[in-house]
């Protein structure tokens, strides 16, 4: 019986480790809701994003992102954007990768 807990509570360990892994990502693909066009955008990158309400463009670059929203660095301010509310995303320069050699 000691040996059934054991290995139980070592799956559950193991098993939260593993979804913690997955779960960081540093990329994720913007599917533009009309053309279906996926952009592939990442922390550290400058974007041109088209609103629909307001019906406005901003540029900005990304400061974090999670699969539903992300929150833009403009003007040395920083703002928080739900996907929902973007009609069109660019990517006017890419992050700057570390080289880790």
């Amino acid at each position: 019986m000691k040996t059934l807990i054991s290995i139980s509570i070592a799956l559950l360990f193991s098993q939260v480790v593993r979804a913690q892994e997955n779960a960081v990502k540093e990329d994720f693909l913007f599917e533009n809701p009309v053309t279906r066009e996926k952009v592939k955008i990442e922390t550290g990158n400058k974007v041109v994003i088209h609103f629909k309400i307001p019906d406005v463009r901003i540029t900005g670059t990304i400061v974090h992102i999670s699969d539903s929203s992300m929150i833009l660095s403009v003007s040395q301010k920083q703002m928080f954007v739900s996907f929902r509310n973007i009609v069109s995303m660019k990517v006017i320069a890419q992050a700057k990768k570390k080289d880790m050699s």
